[in-house]
């Protein structure tokens, strides 16, 4: 729907750019970027707790014990943010990730 204003809608070009992440031709930069745009909630270009917590929460459907959650969280940024201030940048998400198989996960034959 255009001009509607509900960004919860894909117009056509924004449906074919996202589906274009999952093609094999996609680069692992590009996979990269898209998986860091999903934990990125707010979108202000880095990760912070509270959008960690917010994509656990929908992965894990909720499920996840506030304190265990609280504890993965806090692990993870131990782990991930390389200069303590609270964020995980792309570069840091990038670092994380770049021992996995984000190809083969974000790829699908269509």
């Amino acid at each position: 729907e255009e001009g509607g204003g509900d960004e919860e809608t894909l117009d056509i070009k924004e449906f074919a750019t996202l589906m274009s992440v999952f093609s094999i031709r996609a680069t692992r930069e590009q996979k990269l970027r898209y998986a860091f745009k999903i934990y990125d909630c707010d979108g202000d270009g880095k990760i912070g707790k509270e959008d960690l917590q917010q994509t656990l929460e929908v992965i894990t459907s909720n499920k996840m014990e506030p304190e265990f959650m609280l504890l993965c969280v806090n692990q993870v940024f131990t782990e991930a943010d390389s200069d303590q201030d609270g964020y995980i940048e792309f570069d840091d998400f990038a670092k994380v990730v770049m021992n996995t198989d984000i190809e083969g996960k974000l790829t699908f034959d269509f």
